[in-house]
């Protein structure tokens, strides 16, 4: 995650960077699944006490804490989002159409991006699920 997260290889004056990276950060950081990133609205991150508010399955609804390192990431994320692209509705993560992101747009982020650093077979948004567990055990 190191490797993959260093800010050094990420060009994040490039909105599909930068949303690529504040994505993988919002894996990691929150353990999310992928339906519930995409199912984000603005309104579910409060950057005032650094939580999400996350809709889980069977629509179970909680609370997830998170850092000052993806605090910056949605920051910067949602700024430029909303001087570069013009969103179509509520959602937190958009195309540069201003859509919202589907499954296989996510999916396709983190496998290219796993790829280019882990030799793991299976590179999916669930292995960053499990990395998640694995870093909060530790």
């Amino acid at each position: 995650m190191n490797a993959l997260l260093d800010s050094c290889s990420w060009d994040l004056s490039d909105f599909s960077s930068l949303t690529a990276y504040t994505i993988l950060l919002m894996f990691y950081h929150t353990g999310v699944r992928v339906s519930e990133l995409i199912n984000m609205n603005d309104a579910d991150v409060d950057m005032i006490n650094d939580v999400v508010k996350v809709c889980g399955k069977g629509n179970k609804q909680r609370v997830v804490p998170f850092g000052a390192e993806l605090k910056q990431a949605v920051a910067d994320y949602i700024a430029m989002r909303d001087s570069a692209v013009a969103v179509n509705g509520r959602a937190l993560f958009v195309t540069s159409g201003g859509e919202r992101l589907k499954y296989h747009q996510v999916y396709n982020i983190v496998k290219t991006n796993l790829a280019r650093v882990a030799t793991v077979k299976k590179k999916s948004p669930h292995v960053l699920r499990h990395t998640f567990a694995t870093a909060m055990l530790n």
